[in-house]
Order: C-alpha cells, then structure tokens, then sequence
C-alpha cells in the first residue's frame, strides 16, 4: 500500500533462517538473522567501501511465516544435503519492532529499536520426511491452544495430547520427526 509517497512493504511474507551449528531455537536463528553483517564494495575508482548490512523488522505482522533452510550445499559431494538438526520453536517466540527514525523532509536518519516485546505462539509446522530436495513427503502439524497436536499426514489425522514444550514434542517417538524435519514455522501474534 501507498502512503504520502513512501511505500510499506507489508511483512505477511515467508522469513527464511539458515540453521547455524551450534543455534538450536528459532529465537537465536532470528537473533543471528538480525545482526549486521560487514560488507564491502568496490566503487569505480578503485576504492573498497565497507559498511553494514542489518536488516529490521519495521512492523510485526499477525501471521509470521518461517522458513528453516533444510538444505545446503554440500562442497564435498557437489549437491544439496538436508539439515536435520532440531530446531526448537516452542511454545512462543519474541521480536522487537525498528522505527525509522526521519528528519523534517521525511529522509530517513536512522534505525531505532522499540522496547515493545511482541510475542507470538506456534500454531503450525510443516514438515519434510526425505532425505533430497527431489524426493520426501510433505506433512502438517497444527498446535491448538490446550497443547495438543493435531497431525495432518494425507488422508490420516492423528492427535497427540498435552504436547507443552519442545522437549514433550522430542521426546515423542511419532512428534519427533517435527523437531528434526521442520520446514515451515506458523505464528500468531499474541495479542
């Protein structure tokens, strides 16, 4: 949507993570995500330029979409190899807002954090059993409010009870493949 000339990017869409060794919850993943990374450039004149690049999240939408990447390529056998580290995104997850802080013209200055701590609760995982990007299978798990968990996989629908931490989810024989294989992450703001 258009505003006085400046745009706003409605932030609905899917946040992709890369899984880092030695980061087991989606809040560190994201934390990692959000720091600045030191980049370079060579101007024309010959010049290397360094500056930072820190991404923010300027408004924290009601449905926040995350993408673990499973996959990464493997330099050793020259394809893409699966991730299957557990990743924990239970029961809820926090972000901070940025505002841009702009001088009288409307020129933005810079980035400024808000204290306000936005929560959000998982409500749905989707996950992927397989090995290689071209093969697996593909199920959905939804997170109700009392701590079940209802599995969607085809046409069979199981549900699994008083599932309240990431530990009850891992130590499941069945729920355990959420853990390991998580692809899709499903939030809802609480309000």
């Amino acid at each position: 949507a258009a505003k006085d000339n400046n745009f706003v990017i409605q932030w609905e869409s899917v946040l992709s993570l890369g899984i880092t060794k030695g980061l087991f919850t989606v809040q560190s993943l994201l934390q990692k995500a959000l720091e600045p990374t030191p980049l370079e450039r060579k101007e024309d004149d010959g010049r290397i330029v360094q500056y930072l690049l820190r991404e923010r999240i300027m408004q924290a939408p009601d449905t926040l979409i995350i993408q673990l990447k499973r996959f990464a390529y493997d330099k050793k056998t020259g394809s893409m190899s699966k991730i299957n580290q557990p990743i924990d995104f239970m029961p809820n997850l926090h972000l901070f807002e940025s505002e841009i802080v702009r001088d009288l013209a409307g020129n933005p200055l810079q980035f400024r954090d808000k204290k306000e701590d936005i929560g959000y609760r998982i409500r749905g995982v989707v996950y992927h059993l397989g090995s290689t990007l071209q093969s697996g299978h593909y199920i959905y798990a939804s997170f109700e409010n009392n701590g079940d968990v209802i599995v969607h996989d085809d046409s069979r629908v199981s549900r699994y009870e008083n599932i309240k931490s990431f530990q009850d989810l891992e130590s499941h024989p069945t729920l355990e493949q959420i853990a390991n294989n998580a692809y899709l992450l499903f939030f809802e703001r609480i309000r």
